[in-house]
Formats: structure tokens, sequence, C-alpha cells
């Protein structure tokens, strides 16, 4: 860390006033501080020549003080202190001596906070990250990575070019647990399923509290997190085994009994092929209670969708029919078969 200490910058302005000696220096106490503040008092001592009394101002013009006089100060300025002594009451030249009063640095930013990485599942497609144990003196700044190799902290980070590794959000501050909401995969600030992103803060000593508060003072803050996001699963196409039991009835109506499609994670498309033995009839499937699309003639066929766990029977009605057969493919895995049953009716 490299000291803070005030700076002799220049000696001018000896502006006589009368014969006697000017002051030769102006000391400042405390010639440092570190308080988190953008301002801090100083006394202002001056010292040297012949005087038996000397009176002293922060700035060039104004009245004066008597010396050992207290001050405030502002970091990132030059403070210019001016001195005279006075001897038999009658005031001699003024000394001038100007000091260097710089921002905090870097060192001076609380650099320590905890958060933890995160898996979640592929369908998972934005989500907050948040840190604690900050502090309200901080100003924040999110910033991921794809790779986990990271640049100065100092450097010029874009908030919207993907073309590049890196994004921030927008920085905050004043508060010891910051907390970055609105991260999705759709702002490239969340990864894709598949994919893992990387998170660190960089932070900054605030204006209002002692620091210059600009990009070049940036650090890197502790720890580096990532987001792991699982990948897609494969689509699964293939249902578990259906067994839809045969139409026999001296009835002119009938249904199959009920089976649940099972096995598979996204929708897929069934087809009915049936044929006719002695009268026309007409089959018609149903899924979850409500039967789909309208009831279609024989010999025919006719599709329609599925998802898992939707449940499903068939509901066949016509005149007397015998050894009919009805075979159910499933379109969307290449045609496979899923089951055949068969239809008997009577009038």
């Amino acid at each position: 860390m490299s000291d803070i200490l005030f700076k002799l910058m220049a000696v001018s302005g000896k502006v006589p006033i009368s014969g006697n000696n000017p002051p030769t220096a102006i000391s400042l106490n405390p010639t440092s501080s570190t308080s988190l503040s953008p301002t801090y008092s100083v006394t202002a001592t001056a010292s040297g020549g012949t005087a038996d009394a000397r009176f002293i101002r922060l700035g060039t013009s104004g009245g004066y003080s008597n010396n050992g006089a207290a001050f405030t100060v502002s970091r990132g300025t030059t403070a210019t202190f001016q001195a005279y002594n006075s001897l038999n009451s009658v005031a001699g030249t003024i000394y001038s001596q100007s000091f260097s009063i710089p921002y905090l640095g870097s060192e001076y930013a609380d650099s320590s906070l905890t958060a933890s990485s995160q898996t979640v599942a592929s369908t998972v497609g934005s989500g907050t990250i948040s840190f604690t144990d900050g502090n309200v003196s901080n100003y924040y700044q999110l910033v991921r990575n794809t790779s986990n190799s990271w640049p100065l902290a100092t450097s010029t980070i874009s908030t919207a070019d993907n073309t590049t590794p890196y994004q921030a959000t927008a920085a905050t501050g004043g508060m010891t647990n910051p907390s970055f909401t609105g991260l999705s995969e759709g702002n490239g600030l969340w990864p894709a399923a598949g994919d893992t992103y990387y998170y660190r803060l960089r932070i900054r000593l605030r204006g209002d509290y002692g620091g210059q508060g600009t990009q070049a003072d940036n650090i890197w803050a502790s720890p580096t997190i990532s987001v792991a996001r699982a990948s897609a699963p494969a689509t699964d196409v293939t249902p578990n085994a259906l067994n839809w039991g045969n139409i026999l009835t001296g009835n002119s109506s009938a249904n199959t009994n009920s089976q649940t499609v099972t096995g598979i994670n996204t929708a897929i498309t069934l087809r009915v092929d049936f044929d006719e033995d002695r009268d026309n009839y007409t089959l018609q499937a149903n899924v979850n209670g409500t039967l789909v699309g309208n009831a279609v003639s024989s010999p025919g066929n006719f599709s329609f969708s599925v998802s898992n766990n939707d449940v499903v029977y068939f509901r066949a009605v016509g005149g007397e029919t015998r050894d009919s057969t009805a075979d159910v493919t499933n379109t969307s895995d290449g045609g496979a078969t899923i089951d055949s049953f068969g239809v008997e009716l009577e009038d």
C-alpha cells in the first residue's frame, strides 16, 4: 500500500506587506488520513521567521485564523495555505504553501465478499446472483465470463457486446449484500443449457467515501463463482409398452380399456389404421376424457397427439362387424408399431 502523504507542491505568492520576516514553513496535522470520507479536518501551523503572533488561512482570499486553527480539506484537490507573522502588531510578508490531498486508494475497498456457485436444471433460463459481507463504501459491478480468464480490473468491459467474452450488469453501490437480478440467457448474462458461466465482482471505493470513484480504481473482489446449467435431455419419443384390449361386444358401441402413455419427454403423434369386415363402423380416440377430432368411418385412418402421462382409449360405434383390426403406430418414431386390437360389434 502506498502511503497517503501530503506533498509539498510549490511555494509562491510572497506579497510584501512590511519588512519583518515571513514564516518559512506550514505543517498539517494529521499529515494523512484513512477515514472513509471525501473530506477530513487538519490543523495548520506556520513556523519560522520573526513574530510575536502568527495567522493562517486556507485559500488565497478571505480572513485569517489564529495559527494552529482547524480546517477541512477535500480529497482530490490542491489545498493552498497562507500565513504571515505579526511583530509588534505589524503584519509581515505572506507565505504560501500548497499540499496535494489525494484520494484513498483501491486498497481501502472491501474486497472480501461471500457467494456460492450454482448448478441449475436445463430448464432454468434466468436467475439471480447474490453476495454477502460487502460494505456500503463499495461500488459493485458484476462481470460474467465464459472462460474463467479475466482481464485487468481496470479494463473497459462492454455491457452489450456479445462478441467479447465479458459482460457486466449495471453497477450498483450503497449496500452490504449486493444482489444482481435479471440475469438471463436472452441478455447474455446466464448460460445456455449445457454451458457454464463464471462471475466476479469489480469493486472500487465510492467517491462519497474518499475514493476517486473511477474505472482506474477498480479491483477484483473474491470469490470467483460459477453457474453450471445442465444439458437439455435427449428427446425420447418411444413410449413404454401400451396394450389396448379387443373390443368384443354384443352391442353397437363399446370402448377399449384405458392406457397411460409414459416414458416420453415430448409430444408424439400416433396413427390408427383400421379395416372393415362387414358393416361400416366408426372409430375415435379419447385422450384424458375428451374425444379427439371427428369419428372416422371404416375402413380409414386418423392421427392424434399425446404427451407423457396422457390417458388414452378408443371408442367404436356402428353396425355388425367381425374380425376387424385396428393398428396403432408411432409416427414420431418412424412408424414403429405400438399395438393392435380387434373390433367386433353387433347391431
